[in-house]
């Protein structure tokens, strides 16, 4: 893993403006630009609630179009079986292709069959850390499953 971004980031709305207004997310976007990626991973560490990556994608979608003037694609990957893995993986490359850039909600290594090869076939990962769910050893092993070098970092969200 790159770098720890180090940065908690509210997913439930403590003020009124949309997550993509604050700037604890324009920072998040911003340091993801450090790196080049069309097709970007948001990998949980563990468990999660649900819809967690998928909130994540939404808020990083809407901070990059503001950021660069052009649509991100969201791609809800949370439950996507082997059967249909294979195609999955092909749509994405060909959108990275493109030109497009996407990024991709995955759901936990443990609970995804598919999580880990649609990581590796990202450009990068972020590995996404509910604070006050996720553990340690989750996190590791998250990391190991995936591959280190596909990170390019982690951040903690505040959950509830």
């Amino acid at each position: 893993m790159r770098k720890d971004l180090d940065l908690e980031l509210p997913l439930e709305a403590e003020v009124t403006a949309p997550p993509w207004q604050r700037p604890e997310w324009q920072q998040l976007w911003l340091a993801l630009q450090n790196e080049d990626w069309r097709t970007l991973a948001l990998v949980p560490s563990g468990d999660m609630p649900d819809g967690f990556t998928l909130e994540v994608a939404v808020s990083l979608v809407h901070t990059g179009s503001v950021h660069l003037g052009a649509p991100i694609r969201i791609a809800d990957a949370t439950d996507v079986s082997l059967g249909h893995l294979r195609q999955f993986i092909e749509e994405l490359t060909e959108l990275r292709s493109g030109g497009d850039r996407v990024i991709v909600a995955l759901g936990p290594v443990k609970g995804a069959a598919t999580t880990v090869a649609i990581a590796q076939a990202s450009d990068r990962a972020l590995l996404c850390i509910p604070l006050e769910v996720s553990k340690v050893k989750d996190a590791k092993s998250t990391i190991k499953a995936v591959g280190p070098k596909h990170f390019v970092g982690s951040a903690v969200f505040e959950v509830g």
